[in-house]
């Protein structure tokens, strides 16, 4: 039965990536000048706006002092940050998640989500291990371009380098596996769990408000992950179990199969895995020696809450370098008429051309950004439905088939298993 905590933590980290940047990312070409190559940017017409948290994900200027009680500090952290690590040596399963930031219809992005989920089935242990964005990383920039960091080294060098750069700094002998995921991907699994997505990022992109700043920005991204693992995974078993496994794997990108989730977890569950919350640790790379502040993420009241004390919605405001839609979901319906339509002209005449005009937005699952059930539905249904009908115009059954089982086991994950 405890099988299926694999599933809870797939779900809560895609839920743990509220910390995307609004980064407007070019291809890296040699007669382009190093700026242009790859670049931050959050000033943005509204013909290119396209996520539901614009604000959410800016650099927001706190001033909250945690130095001073709260109801919502659980207390401190001091052993997150040391370099010594109490399980070296352990046989372990090392699976890097990978937040990508790209825009809708991109096909890549900067990876501002990096953990690591390091398992130790024989001890029944799991490491949540996490490292900043801007970790120092050679990407071949001059260092006054301020590129040289782990988020753009994703883009700059392949995933295959980067889960390699990913294990040197996490000091770690290999990653083997990965899971990526979009930005559409994890407002999907929060509002599967109850969470109110754009509140929910907005707090976990916070990072002023500490003194160490992005460190103990990823220590709270983390200890999101772990608090919905430990208050979750009891709802995940049972005869939805499969729902949940096959649902979550049709909506990230990953190498890891169903057999191997399974074998893992029931090395664990033979270990005793589940006997206390403390069997999920958590692990900052590279170490910086903190007191890590301890915040109740648990309960979707206590975002909300904390969301209050740091003044977002005030701070977001300030912020005027973007075009903010002031109906979302109205903006969202339109933009993704407007690519139905568009394909849906070129199915009889050019089914490949449907589906290049569909395939990046579908890949990036667009329609879980609406917080309405019934037109995430709709959405999903429409574009699955039209991008299955162009590959059989184009005779590839196999993948026409692709797209009808992965439309089926998301249905099935949004109305069979939501958690109410």
């Amino acid at each position: 039965m405890k099988k299926s905590i694999i599933t809870t933590i797939i779900l809560t980290v895609l839920l743990a990536s509220g910390y995307y940047f609004w980064n407007k990312t070019t291809a890296k070409n040699e007669t382009q000048t190093i700026d242009n190559a790859i670049s931050d940017s959050t000033k943005n017409h509204e013909s290119e706006v396209d996520t539901a948290f614009l604000k959410s994900v800016f650099e927001l200027d706190d001033s909250y002092d945690y130095n001073s009680d709260s109801l919502l500090t659980q207390g401190e952290d001091n052993t997150a940050g040391l370099g010594k690590d109490e399980f070296a040596g352990q046989t372990r399963i090392n699976i890097a998640l990978i937040g990508l930031d790209g825009r809708m219809g991109a096909t890549t992005g900067h990876a501002d989500a990096n953990h690591i989920l390091s398992i130790m089935p024989d001890i029944g242990k799991i490491q949540i291990i996490s490292i900043p964005r801007d970790t120092y990383v050679d990407c071949g920039y001059d260092d006054t371009t301020h590129l040289n960091k782990l988020t753009v080294y994703y883009m700059a060098a392949g995933r295959q380098s980067y889960l390699q750069k990913l294990a040197e700094i996490a000091k770690l002998p290999s990653i083997p596996y990965y899971i990526e995921f979009g930005f559409s991907q994890a407002m999907g699994m929060m509002s599967l769990f109850g969470y109110k997505s754009t509140e929910t990022l907005q707090v976990l992109r916070s990072r002023k408000s500490f003194a160490i700043g992005d460190y103990q920005r990823v220590y709270n991204q983390a200890q999101f992950v772990k608090q919905l693992m430990v208050r979750h995974y009891n709802t995940l078993t049972g005869t939805f179990q499969p729902v949940f496994i096959n649902g979550i794997l049709v909506l990230v990108k990953t190498n890891m199969k169903n057999s191997e989730i399974t074998n893992i977890f029931s090395n664990l569950e033979q270990n005793n895995f589940t006997a206390s919350p403390e069997n999920i640790s958590i692990k900052i790379r590279p170490s910086l020696k903190a007191n890590y502040k301890v915040f109740d993420f648990s309960n979707p009241e206590m975002i909300v809450q904390m969301k209050k004390q740091l003044g977002l919605d005030k701070i977001a405001k300030r912020d005027t370098s973007a075009f903010t839609p002031t109906d979302f979901t109205k903006y969202l319906e339109n933009k993704l008429s407007k690519i139905i339509i568009a394909a849906t002209k070129d199915t009889l005449k050019n089914p490949q051309l449907t589906i290049n005009k569909l395939k990046p937005t579908y890949e990036q699952k667009i329609w879980l950004q609406f917080d309405n059930d019934s037109l995430r539905n709709l959405y999903s249904k429409k574009m699955s439905d039209l991008l299955q009908t162009a590959y059989l115009r184009r005779k590839d059954t196999l993948s026409a088939n692709r797209v009808k089982v992965a439309y089926i086991a998301e249905q099935d994950l949004f109305t069979k298993s939501k958690v109410q």
